[in-house]
């Protein structure tokens, strides 16, 4: 569904998501060019794009100059990845491109504040996805790795993530904007 379907069948655009995101796992020194672009191609150019769209969407929901009635809330899906390195997963690209979205994070909440659109983003620790899923059946030690590295002693289900959504898409989250909640089950504090 486009972002003019959902216009037309609902008459406004009041949050979006944007979590699509492939992995290609592989020595950095490994990677081919068309690789990297597409990591970049889905995991920033689609994001930036998305975000965009939705954006345009989101400004038609009260007229251009109410600029203090809210008027959407824009999730990004970012990645502990960006963060610190894992030399067992091959992730440098993913995490290279995964780091669009702490670029955007910043920028456009700044921009699109005064518009009355909130930017903000989770970030994710290991978390069992199809994506992961797949990761483990060309690697199946990754799964242990994965689990015994997070101190909360399991890896997150989607269940985990979602109230941290249902916060940034709802009213409680109005005066908040360009924070980036980390949800990684303390994989992100360390372990010595």
């Amino acid at each position: 569904m486009t972002f003019d379907q959902i216009l037309l069948d609902f008459g406004r655009v009041d949050g979006v998501i944007a979590c699509a995101g492939i992995c290609i796992e592989k020595p950095f020194i490994e990677h081919t060019w068309e690789e990297v672009v597409q990591l970049q191609m889905v995991n920033s150019i689609g994001l930036f794009f998305t975000v965009q769209l939705a954006v345009k969407a989101m400004l038609q929901n009260h007229a251009p100059h109410d600029y203090n009635t809210p008027k959407g809330s824009v999730i990004l899906i970012g990645s502990i990845a960006t963060d610190s390195g894992l030399e067992s997963q091959g992730l440098t690209a993913y995490s290279a491109s995964k780091g669009a979205a702490k670029g955007l994070l910043h920028s456009l909440a700044v921009e699109l504040a005064p518009k009355g659109i909130r930017v903000n983003m989770i970030s994710p620790g290991h978390t069992i996805t199809d994506m992961s899923v797949s990761q483990w059946k060309t690697r199946p030690e990754l799964e242990t790795v994965m689990k015994t590295a997070i101190p909360m002693g399991r890896m997150a289900d989607r269940r985990d993530l979602k109230g941290a959504a249902v916060y940034f898409l709802s009213d409680a989250s109005l005066y908040t904007t360009g924070s980036n909640l980390v949800i990684s089950g303390g994989l992100h504090a360390g372990r010595l």
